[in-house]
């Protein structure tokens, strides 16, 4: 569930001297204007985290999951599943390594589910995902062979939604939901301020509705949608819906009661013709993977009544 983490450190003197007389890689910087090698920034590597040191400021980021594989002997790598026994063994080794216990703010954060599909991941991407809050995607790429992409930003997080089985060369077909938190303020408000913070299950909690929020503001139809549909008022309300030059239409007074209650409409269309199945499986998978990373630790034994699979729609 935890992946990418970006954290700014207090003590930056304390976390450089550390860093130096750990003789990490070093990666210089060199001034062309200067004609030298400037002090600072300093970007050191281990593994595969990325740890910079500035004049005033130290920064230490990279992904717990692949650093946690690759610890393990299990490749750089995260379309495995990251338990939170695992996380109760990481952060607190990396806590001391790094000399981040009291000394750090987590700035930026990423949670992200691993989802088996029947049908091809850049399939239900590029034919079946449409719109997040009414825009459209900032990004949809196509990588051929990798598969493809959309990723949905706004000025708090952003979504990002890949083929990981053919990113990753599996024969399991795997769709990889991100949700990336971008700003701190977003993080505090959920009660995310330091690295052993993901290690309240109060705050996973609220990590997990944060995603399954931006989830429920996707615009998701089952293929086929247009020959599925018979009635031609049905068919123009849904192919209104799935454009963002449709929803800026709307006038600025009571916007989103008007967008709500169409939306309402919408739904219901697609409930009518099962179109919403699609949408419906992912959101059980999503469930079924946070149960199932919460599985080893007793403090969640009761949470699986909590997160049951969720009943569809009538």
């Amino acid at each position: 569930m935890i992946d990418f983490f970006k954290v700014k450190i207090h003590n930056k003197a304390q976390f450089e001297q550390l860093i130096e007389e750990n003789k990490f890689s070093y990666q210089a910087v060199y001034s062309s204007s200067k004609d030298q090698v400037i002090e600072y920034p300093k970007v050191y590597k281990k593994d595969n985290l990325e740890i910079k040191i500035t004049q005033n400021h130290g920064y230490l980021k990279g992904s717990l999951h692949k650093f946690y594989n690759i610890i393990h002997n299990y490749n750089e790598q995260n379309y495995n599943h990251l338990l939170y026994s695992d996380l109760e063994e990481l952060i607190p080794a990396l806590e001391e390594e790094y000399f981040l216990r009291e000394n750090n703010n987590v700035i930026q954060l990423e949670v992200g589910f691993n989802l088996l599909t029947d049908t091809d991941p850049s399939e239900i991407i590029r034919d079946q995902i449409f719109l997040h809050r009414y825009e459209d995607p900032d990004r949809n790429k196509n990588y051929g062979g990798r598969g493809r992409l959309k990723t949905f930003k706004t000025s708090q997080v952003e979504l990002k939604i890949y083929d990981k089985g053919r990113q990753s060369n599996l024969v399991n077909s795997i769709l990889r939901i991100e949700l990336k938190f971008l700003r701190t303020r977003k993080l505090n408000s959920i009660n995310i301020f330091q690295l052993n913070d993901l290690l309240k299950v109060d705050n996973l909690d609220n990590l997990f509705a944060e995603l399954i929020k931006e989830y429920s503001k996707l615009i998701i139809i089952d293929k086929n949608w247009e020959k599925r549909i018979n009635s031609d008022d049905d068919l123009s309300v849904i192919k209104q819906a799935i454009s963002s030059h449709f929803w800026r239409g709307f006038s600025q007074k009571n916007t989103w009661k008007k967008k709500k209650a169409r939306m309402k409409k919408v739904n219901s269309i697609l409930s009518k013709y099962n179109l919403d199945s699609t949408k419906e499986r992912l959101l059980d998978n999503i469930y079924a993977q946070y149960i199932g990373f919460q599985e080893r630790f007793s403090e969640f034994q009761n949470l699986e009544i909590k997160y049951s699979k969720p009943k569809k729609r009538e």
